[in-house]
Formats: C-alpha cells, sequence, structure tokens
C-alpha cells in the first residue's frame, strides 16, 4: 500500500510492504518494522520497534485520520488532497496553513486557550479538540498573535476546518 502522510503541514511519503510474516513501513528514507493488531473497528495495537501504541482511526471523505502516541496523522492520496483543496475553496483568498489551525479531524472543542489580540509563540498550545476520545492539543506554527478565534467551545467541528488565524507581529 502506499499513500502520502500529510504532519504538521508537510507531506511524507509512506509505503507498507509484507516481509517475512510482518509489516515493513517506509516513511520518506526511514524503515520502521510494524506489527498490526486488531482491538475493534477503530482501534489497532501497534508495535514499532520496541514501542507499543494504541492507535485509534477514522475514515472521512477519502481520507483516514490515525492518533498515535497522542499525536493526530492524516492519510491521503495526493488527488483525493488536490480535490478536497478545489472542492473546499483552497487557494486565491484562503488562509495560509502557515496562519491557520485548523481541527485535524472530525471532533468537539474542549478547550482555548487564547483570546483575539494574545501574543503566542511557535509550539504554544492554543486549543483543546477531543475526538474519537483522545484530546489533542493543537499548536502555534508560528511565533505571531492570534487574529481571530473561530472555534467555540463545545462545538462540534469538522476536519479541515480553521479554529484560530494567527497573523505575524
Amino acid at each position: 500500500m502506499e499513500c502520502e502522510l500529510i504532519y504538521r503541514g508537510n507531506i511524507h511519503k509512506v509505503s507498507l510492504r509484507k516481509k517475512d510474516g510482518g509489516t515493513v513501513a517506509l516513511v520518506g528514507n526511514e524503515q520502521f518494522q510494524v506489527d498490526l493488531q486488531p482491538v475493534s473497528s477503530n482501534c489497532l495495537s501497534l508495535l514499532v520497534g520496541n514501542c507499543s501504541y494504541r492507535s485509534y482511526f477514522v475514515k472521512e471523505e477519502g481520507k483516514q485520520y490515525v492518533s498515535v502516541g497522542g499525536e493526530l496523522y492524516c492519510f491521503v492520496s495526493r488527488d483525493e488532497e488536490r480535490d478536497t483543496k478545489v472542492r473546499d475553496g483552497a487557494g486565491a483568498g484562503s488562509v495560509e496553513s502557515k496562519f491557520a489551525i485548523t481541527a485535524p479531524m472530525p471532533g468537539s472543542v474542549l478547550k482555548i486557550d487564547v483570546e483575539e489580540g494574545d501574543d503566542v509563540e511557535e509550539g504554544q498550545c492554543l486549543v483543546i479538540v477531543e475526538a474519537m476520545k483522545m484530546e489533542t492539543g493543537l499548536n502555534s506554527t508560528m511565533n505571531g498573535r492570534v487574529k481571530k478565534v473561530l472555534a467555540v467551545q463545545g462545538k462540534q467541528v469538522d476536519a479541515g476546518e480553521i479554529l484560530i488565524e494567527l497573523e505575524e507581529k
């Protein structure tokens, strides 16, 4: 299986191959031995090297969202990503990804840690979203200022929905 992984705005080529009774994952130029065991319809037990993880996943509109070790990942084919951008109106007039904190998957806004006008640092937690019973802190992608808070605590959000807009200060 081959696909692309979108993680923190970067695209990584991923391929999975069966080898010697196990699975080998090639991410970019790095190779990992992976053991996958189903736990439920949306949960896998993963053994990557010597590290064990519980992974939750959900599919939406051709994208596969996966939570592993508290991090969220999005797997998508390049054609599906391009189609989504066209369908969602990305391009001219859209907010650049560096300046927009978006929901990585469908979920609920648990907490908003900033207000409009607040100065933020790269890596600072801005908002916490719950999806698949996992809380995920979404961090600032830059040093800057909060331009607009679109998220509302307790409200449901869709994957890709802009929660916070940032600006350079």
